[in-house]
C-alpha cells in the first residue's frame, strides 16, 4: 500500500512539474504573450522565476557582477513555438534584467551525426599503425604489400571523412535555416523589425529587433552557428545594444580570490561555472569562465566558438582560440601567454590568482584517477599517509585521444597535487590529480591574464 501511494505521489509530482513548465513556456508560442509574461517578470527576483520554470538551474557569478542563472531544456520544451535548447537569466541586484533563449547552436548537433563511428574507426586504424609488436608488425618488419594495403586503407578513411564532412555541413545548414525561419516567423507577428547595432568592439553586428508591451526582443543570429533571442526591458535598449568594453585594471585583486587550508591546498575558488552541456565546447566554455572571472561578461562560449571556428558538435583548435579570441580580448587588457608545464610555474601563477588553461588528453584512466583522488582526499586524515598512497599509484600511460581543455585552479605543495576544474557543472568545479598525472596526459598550458 505504501509503495502504491509513493508511486501515486511521484506521478502527481511529475505531472505538476510538467504542467508548470507548460504554463510558463508551452503557451508562449506567440511573441505577444511572451512579452506580456516578461513584462511582469522584469521587477521580480530571478530566483523566484527559476522556481516557476522548474528546470535544473545553475548559478554563475562574474566578479563584481550579479548572478546569472542558466538551464538546459529537454525535448518538447518550447518558446515561440520552437524547441529551446538553453535559457539564461541575467540579473541586476538579483532582479531579472535580461532573458536569453538559445534555440540553435552547432555545438549541440554532434550527437545527431552519424560520423562518430567513422571517427572511432579512424582512431582504431591509427592506433593499430602505431602499435609496434602488439597485434601489428613494427614498421621496419612490414612487407611492401602490407604498406600498400595500409596506405589504401588510410586513403579510404580520408575519403570517407571528406564525404561525411560534406553531409554534416548540409545537415547544419538545414537545421539552422529551419530554426531561424521558425523563430523569425514567431517574432514577425509583432510587425516589421527594426535594425539595430548589437554587441561592441569587434563583436559589433547588426540585428533585427521588435518592441512590444515594454519588452524588446533581439534576434541574434550567425548563419550556421546559432539562433538566439535576447529579451530585456525596452527602456534598456541603449545599455544592451551599445555595450561597453570591460577593461581589466592593473590593480585587479586576484590575490583575494585564493582559498588556503591547513593541509596545504591553495585554490582559486571564485571562478564562475559555465556548463558546456552536451556540446564539445570545452575550450570555449573554459575561456568564458576565465573572462567572467575578470568581469568580462559580453563574450560567451557561443561567440568564442564562432571566433575560433569550432566544428559542429565541438572541437576547437587551441591556436585558433589564442589567435582569434586573443584579438578581441586585447581590448579588455587581456592576453594569452604560454606557461611552462612545471609545478613551480603552476604554483607561481596560482599564487598570483591566475587560473590556467590546460590542454590534455582526458583518457578514461585519467578520469578514473581524478575520481579516486578527489574522493580519497575527503577522508584523508594524515597528510603523510595520504602522500604515501599517492606515491604508490601507478603511472598513467600516455595516449593521444580524448582531447580536452579545462582549468588548473590550485595546488598542494605538500602532496604535489593539482586542482583542476571542468566546464561540466558544479560537480566538476574542483577535482584533484597528481602532478605526475598532469605531465602524463598534458598537452599545453596557457594563461589568460592582464
Amino acid at each position: 500500500m505504501r509503495i502504491g501511494k509513493l508511486i501515486l505521489l511521484l506521478c502527481i509530482g511529475f505531472f505538476v512539474c510538467g504542467s508548470l513548465f507548460a504554463d510558463e513556456s508551452g503557451e508562449l508560442g506567440k511573441a505577444e504573450v511572451l512579452a506580456g509574461k516578461l513584462q511582469s517578470w522584469w521587477k521580480m527576483p530571478a530566483e523566484e522565476i527559476c522556481r516557476k520554470w522548474r528546470l535544473s538551474w545553475e548559478t554563475s557569478l562574474a566578479n563584481g557582477g550579479s548572478p546569472t542563472y542558466s538551464a538546459y531544456c529537454t525535448p518538447g520544451q518550447k518558446i515561440l513555438g520552437a524547441q529551446v535548447a538553453q535559457i539564461k537569466l541575467d540579473t541586476d541586484s538579483g532582479i531579472l534584467a535580461c532573458a536569453e533563449f538559445m534555440f540553435f547552436n552547432k555545438g549541440d548537433l554532434g550527437i545527431y551525426f552519424g560520423d562518430l563511428e567513422e571517427k572511432h574507426e579512424r582512431e582504431r586504424f591509427s592506433e593499430s599503425q602505431e602499435d609496434g609488436g602488439q597485434g601489428a608488425k613494427s614498421k621496419s618488419r612490414k612487407t611492401s604489400k602490407e604498406r600498400q594495403k595500409a596506405r589504401r586503407e588510410q586513403a579510404r578513411l580520408e575519403e570517407k571523412e571528406k564525404e561525411s564532412q560534406k553531409q554534416k555541413a548540409q545537415k547544419v545548414r538545414d537545421a539552422w535555416q529551419s530554426c531561424e525561419k521558425q523563430v523569425r516567423g514567431a517574432l514577425s507577428q509583432l510587425g516589421e523589425p527594426k535594425r539595430i547595432l548589437w554587441g561592441n568592439g569587434k563583436l559589433k553586428r547588426r540585428a533585427d529587433s521588435w518592441a512590444t508591451s515594454g519588452t524588446m526582443f533581439v534576434l541574434d543570429i550567425k548563419e550556421n552557428e546559432y539562433v538566439r533571442v535576447v529579451a530585456f526591458p525596452e527602456e534598456k535598449l541603449e545599455k544592451f545594444s551599445a555595450g561597453t568594453t570591460t577593461r581589466v585594471k592593473s590593480n585587479f585583486s586576484r590575490m583575494k580570490k585564493l582559498r588556503k587550508t591547513a593541509s596545504g591546498d591553495v585554490v582559486i575558488d571564485t571562478i564562475p561555472m559555465v556548463n558546456q552541456g552536451a556540446k564539445g565546447y570545452c575550450a570555449p566554455a573554459t575561456v568564458e569562465r576565465v573572462l567572467l572571472y575578470y568581469g568580462v561578461e559580453n563574450i560567451d562560449m557561443h561567440e568564442i566558438s564562432r571566433l575560433a571556428e569550432t566544428g559542429a558538435g565541438g572541437g576547437t583548435a587551441v591556436h585558433m582560440i589564442i589567435e582569434k579570441v586573443g584579438e578581441v580580448v586585447r581590448r579588455n587588457n587581456l592576453k594569452f601567454d604560454d606557461v611552462e608545464m612545471s609545478f613551480s610555474s603552476i604554483r607561481r601563477r596560482i599564487d598570483r590568482g591566475t587560473p590556467l588553461l590546460w590542454c590534455l588528453f582526458a583518457i578514461p584512466e585519467y578520469q578514473e584517477r581524478a575520481r579516486v583522488i578527489t574522493e580519497g582526499r575527503k577522508n584523508a586524515k594524515n597528510i603523510g599517509d595520504w602522500k604515501k598512497k599517492l606515491d604508490a599509484m601507478p603511472s598513467i600511460k600516455r595516449l593521444t585521444s580524448n582531447a580536452h581543455m579545462c582549468l588548473i585552479i590550485g595546488y598542494n605543495a605538500k602532496t604535489r597535487e593539482i586542482c583542476v576544474s571542468d566546464s561540466w557543472g558544479e560537480f566538476a568545479r574542483e577535482r584533484w590529480v597528481r602532478f605526475e598525472d598532469v605531465l602524463a596526459v598534458g598537452r599545453a598550458l596557457n594563461a589568460l591574464e592582464r
